[in-house]
């Protein structure tokens, strides 16, 4: 007889960057910016049980 317990685990991240300019006349604004987000995340928990038996050449598993 066996168990397992197996899982997913996954991670994501993003990111932009950027500069805005206007210009009105003889006014000039710039404007910088950053942002970024990131996500961790973890899936179900998948548990697995085998049974395993054999009959002289004969195997069996459950």
């Amino acid at each position: 007889m066996s168990a397992t317990l197996a899982s997913v685990y996954g991670r994501n991240s993003a990111s932009i960057a950027g500069t805005l300019t206007a210009a009105v006349g003889p006014i000039v604004t710039t404007r910088n910016g950053f942002l970024e987000d990131a996500l961790v995340s973890y899936g179900d928990l998948y548990p697995t049980l085998k049974l395993k038996r054999n009959n002289g050449l004969h195997n069996y598993m459950v």
